[in-house]
């Protein structure tokens, strides 16, 4: 176990000397404490000899936002394709990728002019809660144009070729 742990910290320090960052170097530390966690109960480890290495600090930095130029080159890149729509609702609403793949017409209250972030039976938002958010009039103006083309079974807000995006569809 003391061998074990030592081997642990030795491989935290060559991934630190490979340039690899804190985060990733602590997400691999997690995993390999859970893989123990669970030899334990399934009998294979006695200890856990993760669980006592330091973590690395992290160091939180303020969110980026992008610049107004930078807004008006993304959509203008976009703005002819599929992914506009989705572009444009990322950035007039602040909805998670996640939330936006899994935005479906009845989440959509033209009506109220509101969007529902909810969860749905396969998946939850981040933190399991909903939330409302009012469409702004090109949000608006821009996804009635997508209700009108769309093929009346899809119930999902964002597709492409019929399919709802995912980040594996939307990055081909």
């Amino acid at each position: 176990c003391v061998r074990l742990r030592g081997q642990c910290r030795s491989h935290k320090v060559k991934r630190q000397k490979d340039g690899v960052g804190a985060q990733s170097i602590n997400r691999e530390l997690t995993l390999l404490s859970v893989v123990f966690r669970h030899a334990m109960r399934l009998g294979y480890a006695r200890t856990n000899p993760v669980r006592d290495v330091e973590r690395l600090r992290v160091s939180k930095r303020p969110p980026r936002f992008l610049s107004h130029e930078e807004v008006e080159r993304l959509l203008g890149e976009a703005r002819h394709t599929y992914l506009y729509p989705l572009v444009l609702g990322a950035l007039h609403t602040g909805m998670r990728k996640s939330e936006l793949f899994h935005l479906q017409w009845s989440d959509v209250d033209f009506v109220a002019n509101t969007i529902t972030v909810q969860g749905k039976a396969d998946w939850h938002t981040k933190n399991y809660d909903f939330r409302t958010i009012g469409m702004t009039r090109l949000l608006r103006e821009t996804l009635e144009i997508v209700d009108t083309n769309r093929e009346r079974h899809q119930p999902h807000v964002f597709t492409y070729q019929g399919k709802p995006l995912t980040t594996h569809v939307a990055c081909t």
